[in-house]
Order: C-alpha cells, then structure tokens, then sequence
C-alpha cells in the first residue's frame, strides 16, 4: 500500500519502507496500523517504540529502502 505522501523526502513511502532521521540516524519501519486506520512508524532498534508517521514527517527524514531488500 503507498502512503500518499508527496513530500519530498518522504515520497514513495509504502508499507514496509525504512525510513532515516537525518537528525539521529534512527531507522524506523512504515507499517499500516489497522486498528488505528492510520500509518505509523516502529523504530529498528527499538520495536516498542512507535510513533505515527504524521510525527514522523515532522522530522528531517528521507526514504533508504524496504524491509524487502534487507
């Protein structure tokens, strides 16, 4: 599934994209919540610290992958 985001950093954000904080190098996985009916982000390192992924844009972020190519 494709996010709908058209911000620059962030385009083609889908479920399973690895997203990059510019900031703090964290890495954070898109994954649709269906119970919440909203995308998030669950951090790598971290994978009960989640955050929604309208947070998330807030940050400086930029798309680096998928879980795919791992």
């Amino acid at each position: 599934q494709f996010t709908g985001l058209n911000d620059t950093d962030l385009n083609n954000a889908f479920d399973g994209s690895i997203i990059e904080n510019c900031d703090t190098k964290a890495l954070q996985v898109v994954y649709w919540n269906e119970d919440k009916a909203a995308w998030y982000c669950r951090y790598l390192e971290d994978e009960k610290r989640i955050v929604s992924l309208s947070d998330s844009i807030g940050n400086l972020n930029k798309v680096i992958g998928n879980i795919h190519q791992r």
